[in-house]
């Protein structure tokens, strides 16, 4: 899946925004039914940004006890 399409995909639960600042870019998700807010790594490209939250959120989800 692509970056863009698993950021939309996403949106689906969650706010979602994507964030430039001077040190790069982040990628800030806030669920819709708890209001747990997630960050993810600031990266320099907003692709890199995209690319490592849902490496780091997957990577969360597949690690978790069943």
């Amino acid at each position: 899946m692509k970056p863009v399409d698993w950021l939309d995909d996403l949106r689906s639960l969650a706010q979602v925004e994507l964030l430039g600042t001077v040190e790069g870019w982040q990628v800030i998700a806030t669920d819709r039914s708890s209001g747990e807010r997630r960050e993810g790594p600031v990266r320099k490209t907003f692709w890199d940004a995209i690319r490592h939250a849902r490496a780091m959120w997957e990577g969360e989800r597949d690690r978790a006890p069943e």
